[in-house]
């Protein structure tokens, strides 16, 4: 429901340009606005702000909506009025050539109520026509607000410069130690005279001057000057100069020399610094604080650190700082004879050794440098010379002796019978060769091939005779095994009926495992098996015998085994009839000469294929019992399913029994279900 409160427009609204106005929503319950501020802009909030830009009067209208399309208009909600005024630039006047520098600032504004005056170096006034006295040159920023008589505030800006701005030039205000440092002037023209003061009671009097500072520090320079009409300024540098100088330094630990390996670390003790490279000397480089390096490799080693602090750098190279020592051990030697006892010189051709031990390989020992020594038998190791050189670094080194030991050789040790074995050894500069199979064989060949025939292991012997005059000898036990393997078998029932286990006893010798073949079609793996044969026949037998190395024998026996006896077999052919079933029954048995037939349902017969009526329907078993010449005997029964075709009985319905003629009727046929055909 719209307000029906009578809207009165109130008094017109004063303003100036810029002047912001917030409008208020008159209404109750309204939904929807429309603004108009008269200035070409509207709103469709309850509350809108607006910014008046320019001068004039302006009408304000207002159309709001409610729930149900109910309307109110304020037409007009306002009457806006923006001033205009006339803002003069301020006026500034220099009274004063040097300084200090006084000013005097006016503004012919009118209409002016009040005046607030900023002179840009802190200080302020609200005199109309103030005086101010600048101490220090450089630009300043004037800034005046102007208070109108009907409130609005209007603000005016200026700059005044002031002398001459800070004319001090520095060519870097960051730098180190021993650089030297340009000081100029921007503006040189404008003074007569200058000094310079560097902040380290040094001063100089050239407009262009250079100067080094002689110790790390922050210095403030300074400049006193006059310019052509003789006023006198002072200016400081607006920034510190930095001088630095990083000063690289370094320890090692545990030490700097060492045999073979060192795990170095380097102990930064350098000042002024910010930053590090190393270089290790090796082409490994770090930049940590204080690394840790691994050398490996033997030799002296040049590593350089440097120093770095903001673009300042210093740099030191230690020359040999790290030495890498390693021993180096080395021996020849003169052996007079390859035969037990020998005697052997040993001459060390060790680097800088300064002592010696020497392990002979048979548990004897010298600190010798050139010993001489005398094997009573073949060493059971090399032999070894350990040095320490003028360093203190340590070494070894190893040799094996050539002595006559004599190894044998065959191109294979295990076989089967007949078994050919090639034999070779490692010793080419003898005078003579003499072998011994092991068999009661030998011979004086140098590569002598042998064929083993009897199962067995053997020794091989071969004697080496040296140009020297000594005898080597040396026997390989057991080094040859020559295996066979024979099948042998029987068994204590070689005629049974049908179905029975057959017993097989296995006389095989040199054997490990076995293989048996039934004969008919079984096989087994075991030691002495046992089998059961269901089908009468004669059945060869075969065994193969395997050794341990996989030679065989094989033994076959034709026909060993005889099954004799008979194997029950038959099939019938049904005979269906009207309330009768004739079974025909045909005896396929075979060895059979007597028949013993069981129906199912209590009637028998001894004929081979007799015929039987099954008088009442349902399921039988039918078996037959034969026996062969042997009186070996066999049994099989098989199931018989007995159904009848019983005579049908006629029988037919209709569903009505009169009618008008002509008059038609349907009969149905309700006769029994075993009906093939229907006449009516």
């Amino acid at each position: 429901v719209p307000d029906t409160t009578p809207y009165t427009v109130p008094d017109t609204i004063n303003g100036c340009a810029p002047q912001p106005l917030t409008f208020l929503d008159p209404t109750t319950g309204s939904n929807s606005w429309n603004w108009s501020f008269g200035d070409g802009e509207s709103a469709f909030i309850a509350n809108p702000n607006h910014i008046y830009l320019y001068p004039g009067i302006y009408t304000v209208n207002l159309n709001t909506g409610m729930a149900g399309g109910c309307t109110q208009n304020f037409e007009p909600y306002a009457i806006v009025k923006i001033d205009s005024f006339i803002i003069d630039d301020s006026q500034i006047i220099q009274n004063s050539d040097c300084p200090p520098f006084q000013f005097s600032f006016s503004n012919p504004t009118a209409f002016v109520s009040a005046y607030y005056w900023s002179f840009g170096d802190g200080n302020t006034s609200d005199l109309a026509s103030p005086t101010h006295s600048y101490l220090v040159s450089g630009t300043y920023y004037i800034s005046l607000a102007l208070t109108m008589e009907n409130g609005c505030i209007f603000y005016v800006d200026d700059t005044v410069t002031v002398g001459y701005p800070n004319p001090l030039f520095v060519s870097s205000n960051r730098t180190c130690l021993g650089d030297t440092i340009i000081f100029s002037l921007t503006n040189p023209a404008a003074f007569d005279s200058i000094t310079w003061h560097f902040g380290d009671s040094v001063f100089s009097t050239q407009f262009t001057a250079s100067h080094i500072y002689d110790s790390i520090g922050n210095y403030y320079p300074s400049a006193v000057l006059i310019d052509t009409i003789g006023c006198l300024y002072t200016y400081d540098y607006l920034d510190v100069i930095t001088v630095r100088d990083p000063i690289p330094d370094f320890t090692i630990s545990p030490n700097d020399t060492a045999c073979d390996i060192l795990n170095a670390t380097f102990n930064n003790t350098s000042t002024n610094a910010l930053s590090y490279d190393w270089d290790f000397g090796d082409g490994i480089s770090s930049t940590l604080f204080s690394p840790t390096h691994l050398y490996n490799v033997p030799g002296n080693y040049n590593v350089t650190l440097i120093a770095k602090n903001t673009g300042c750098q210093r740099t030191l190279t230690v020359q040999n700082a790290i030495v890498i020592h390693s021993a180096t051990a080395n021996f020849n030697y003169t052996q007079g004879s390859f035969c037990l006892p020998s005697g052997i010189q040993f001459n060390d051709s060790s680097i800088n050794a300064v002592s010696w031990y020497w392990d002979f390989g048979d548990g004897n020992t010298s600190d010798q440098q050139n010993p001489y020594h005398t094997y009573q038998e073949i060493p059971w190791g090399p032999v070894t010379l350990s040095i320490v050189d003028n360093n203190g670094c340590m070494a070894s080194t190893s040799q094996f002796l050539n002595f006559a030991i004599t190894e044998i050789y065959a191109s294979d040790t295990i076989g089967c019978a007949p078994l050919t074995i090639d034999f070779s050894s490692n010793i080419s500069n003898a005078l003579a060769w003499t072998w011994f199979f092991g068999d009661g064989s030998s011979s004086n060949s140098q590569f002598p091939s042998h064929t083993y025939v009897n199962d067995g292991d053997y020794d091989v012997t071969l004697v080496v005779t040296y140009p020297q005059g000594c005898n080597d000898t040396v026997t390989y036990d057991d080094l040859i095994t020559v295996s066979t393997a024979t099948a042998l078998f029987n068994s204590p029932t070689v005629s049974v009926c049908s179905p029975s286990e057959v017993f097989f006893v296995n006389q095989s010798s040199n054997a490990t495992t076995y293989l048996w073949d039934f004969g008919d079609g079984i096989t087994s793996t075991e030691f002495e098996p046992s089998h059961i044969y269901n089908v009468p026949g004669f059945y060869t037998i075969t065994l193969i015998a395997y050794s341990q190395y996989g030679c065989s024998d094989t033994l076959t026996l034709s026909n060993y085994i005889e099954i004799p006896g008979a194997f029950a077999q038959f099939n019938y052919t049904p005979e269906i009839g009207c309330e009768t079933f004739t079974a025909h029954f045909n005896d396929l048995s075979i060895n059979a000469i007597a028949w013993s037939w069981n129906f199912g349902d209590g009637s028998t017969s001894a004929a081979q294929h007799p015929s039987h009526v099954y008088s009442d329907t349902g399921s039988y078993v039918v078996s037959l019992f034969v026996a062969d010449t042997s009186n070996c005997t066999s049994f099989i029964s098989l199931p018989i399913q007995v159904n009848f075709n019983y005579f049908p009985v006629a029988h037919g319905v209709t569903l009505d029994t009169g009618g008008c003629t002509p008059y038609a009727l349907s009969f149905f046929d309700s006769s029994s279900t075993n009906t093939a055909s229907v006449i009516w």
